[in-house]
């Protein structure tokens, strides 16, 4: 009688942590809106910081000229870059976050685990190339600052990674339109 007990508890704990699990499709539909979210915001911080580079580098060349002019763009770019990819790992730390708190499908489960640990070997790279940003004495240190980062190492481990989700996804017959170019 006792494994009997023992057994029907067991089956309901079993029951009710497949039935916690989120539906597949409302996986999907809350997936794809994070990381649209998550895409649009990226975006968004590179769009503005191109125009707020561009806007300071056109006042720097009203005021000055030469050597002190090239130094000046030089330090702009670095700071604002840096402050750049400040913004990029705020938000990609929310959006880690927000990944970190769903509870995917069994069906879906590895895939998002893998996305969700690629996400945050990106996250991990960002620091140091803020550093090396600060740091940088050249416009081709800062190329290869960017270039030769941890963050953009880990991109194409994070677009593989999200366009298995994708792939895994759509294999459920889900319509799964993940931004994997611009996830990491």
């Amino acid at each position: 009688m006792r494994r009997f007990a023992a057994a029907l508890v067991a089956l309901a704990l079993i029951g009710t942590a497949c039935s916690s699990s989120m539906a597949i499709d409302e996986y999907a539909a809350l997936i794809e809106d994070r990381a649209a979210a998550y895409a649009d915001e990226h975006e968004d911080l590179g769009r503005r910081h191109l125009a707020d580079l561009e806007a300071a580098i056109a006042d720097l060349q009203d005021s000055m000229e030469g050597e002190r002019l090239a130094t000046a763009a030089l330090d702009e770019t670095a700071r604002r870059s840096a402050k750049l990819f400040a913004g990029i790992g705020d938000a990609l730390g929310r959006y880690i976050d927000e990944l970190d708190e769903i509870e995917p499908p069994r069906s879906v489960s590895a895939e998002h685990v893998a996305y969700v640990e690629a996400l945050k070997g990106s996250s991990e790279g960002i620091g140091p190339l803020i550093s090396t940003l600060t740091e940088a004495v050249s416009f081709d240190e800062i190329n290869r600052a960017f270039a030769s980062s941890g963050y953009a190492d880990s991109s194409l481990r994070v677009a593989a990674a999200c366009l298995r989700l994708e792939e895994v996804l759509e294999g459920q017959d889900l319509d799964a339109d993940l931004p994997c170019e611009e996830a990491g």
